[in-house]
């Protein structure tokens, strides 16, 4: 009895003794947060920048990151970090994520329509471990975007600067100007430029791409004479005044614009 009485009194004894566990590390703290943008018309970029410094060493392994577009998720995603945390250094994190904010055209007529901008964030978390413990860390930052905008094409001017009795050589000037804030890419661009009522030139083009906030101008030539127009072009020249129109479209990724432009080109006396 004596005996067993002395070995439960060791056991309290050793039990007593022991060191507590040790109390797992703080979380890294998180720097600032930054979010910076790049969009086009139906893609963009959201870049996030900012710092984890943690108390102890530790390694940062990945991060669960959302894209979100005027409250909505348009891409979830695993990324793989694997970086060092040395302790009390605040290591500078940069996450770049690409998204897709518009995927049919009737989208893009919609945001057409809205104008203004979106909001757009990247949110998430960090998994950062420390020795056999895993912390997460969350993050999230917001920015606005302008919601993207179709192309429009506008009438300039027109001229007949070299003309006789008989001829005239026709230029129809007309603009396409982009509202967007990024390049925007014009696929195919066609026109048929009528004068008097009958078709004079017929153009088809592609591969232009028209700068961010910015307006391109265009021109079609063509002569009015006789071979263009009909015997009785001297009549019409002597009138002084020449209606003209163009008709065409503009087209581009998810977008088909087309346009009407009309003008009267009056012609210098003799």
């Amino acid at each position: 009895m004596r005996l067993l009485s002395f070995a439960v009194l060791a056991l309290a004894a050793a039990c007593a003794s022991a060191p507590p566990p040790k109390p797992p590390p703080p979380v890294p703290e998180l720097g600032p947060v930054e979010l910076s943008s790049s969009q086009g018309l139906t893609d963009f970029k959201l870049s996030l920048q900012t710092s984890l410094k943690p108390a102890e060493a530790a390694h940062l392994l990945g991060a669960r990151v959302e894209m979100v577009v005027d409250g909505n998720v348009v891409k979830a995603t695993d990324v793989a970090l694997d970086k060092a945390l040395p302790a009390g250094e605040a290591t500078p994190v940069e996450l770049t994520e690409s998204g897709r904010y518009v995927n049919t055209a009737e989208e893009l007529t919609a945001f057409n329509a809205q104008g203004g901008s979106l909001k757009a964030a990247l949110r998430g978390e960090f998994t950062v471990r420390h020795g056999e413990v895993t912390q997460k860390v969350e993050f999230a930052r917001a920015r606005d975007i302008r919601v993207p905008r179709l192309p429009k094409v506008k009438a300039k001017d027109a001229e007949g600067g070299k003309h006789s009795d008989e001829e005239v050589q026709v230029v129809l000037y007309f603009q396409v100007e982009n509202p967007n804030p990024f390049p925007l890419q014009v696929s195919k661009l066609s026109y048929t430029a009528t004068m008097l009522g009958k078709q004079m030139a017929e153009r088809s083009e592609g591969g232009e791409k028209i700068a961010a906030s910015s307006t391109d101008t265009f021109e079609v030539r063509f002569p009015f004479d006789a071979s263009t127009w009909g015997k009785d072009v001297k009549a019409k020249i002597k009138a002084g005044t020449l209606p003209w129109t163009l008709n065409g479209k503009l087209e581009g990724e998810l977008f088909s614009v087309p346009f009407e432009l009309s003008g009267t080109l009056k012609l210098s006396s003799k």
